[in-house]
């Protein structure tokens, strides 16, 4: 049973999501190492998480992402070397980001993965090349929206791991999943029964 199936803002009406957390990506960088390991410990913790492979097979790839994007109250990004060399990549971002400003519910986590948070935020290095090839076939309005997601997304409080080895810890991997739990555990009512599943998971994290 998902965590997220308590609304996101119980000042309004309620609002249910399919998936407690969505992950950002680029598999090139990080789907058979660090994303993998990531996503299993999440499942390990009861964790609903939406990752590209559930796509289905002939569907609308990009529909069905923004479907996923909007069926989600909680985002990992995972900001590696070449993220922003990807547009799938970047339009999922700006997605997210638009969730973020709609629904203050919505939460934003970043995670740094063998890359400086600073090198994203000021998009200096492999992001700065990555948009000096974007501004040659894209229009400036929509290079600067990716920028914009970037640096906002960026500015957001996560996680930084500059090494292979300790990201794939369990220490750190435990650390991500206790914070999801976290953050999801803070507009669940305390009567709810999924807020004492939380706690239960909460308290198993902590061991």
């Amino acid at each position: 049973m998902p965590l997220s199936g308590a609304s996101s803002s119980y000042s309004q009406a309620s609002v249910t999501h399919q998936y407690d957390v969505f992950i950002s990506f680029r598999g090139e960088d990080t789907r058979n190492g660090f994303t993998s390991h990531l996503h299993s410990a999440l499942r390990r913790n009861q964790i609903e998480t939406f990752i590209d492979y559930r796509i289905q097979k002939g569907g609308a790839i990009w529909n069905e992402l923004v479907e996923a994007i909007r069926d989600s109250n909680l985002f990992l990004v995972i900001f590696s070397e070449n993220y922003a060399s990807s547009k799938w990549c970047l339009r999922e971002l700006v997605e997210i980001m638009e969730c973020k400003k709609e629904n203050e519910n919505v939460i934003v986590i970043p995670v740094f993965y063998r890359i400086q948070p600073t090198h994203v935020r000021k998009q200096t290095g492999t992001y700065h090349t990555a948009f000096a090839e974007h501004q040659k076939s894209l229009e400036r309005s929509v290079v600067q929206q990716w920028r914009t997601a970037l640096f906002e997304a960026s500015n957001l409080s996560g996680f930084h791991c500059d090494h292979h080895r300790k990201c794939v810890g369990k220490s750190f991997m435990k650390n991500i999943a206790k914070m999801v739990v976290n953050k999801q555990d803070c507009g669940i009512p305390k009567k709810s029964a999924i807020y004492s599943r939380m706690k239960e998971i909460f308290m198993e994290l902590k061991a």
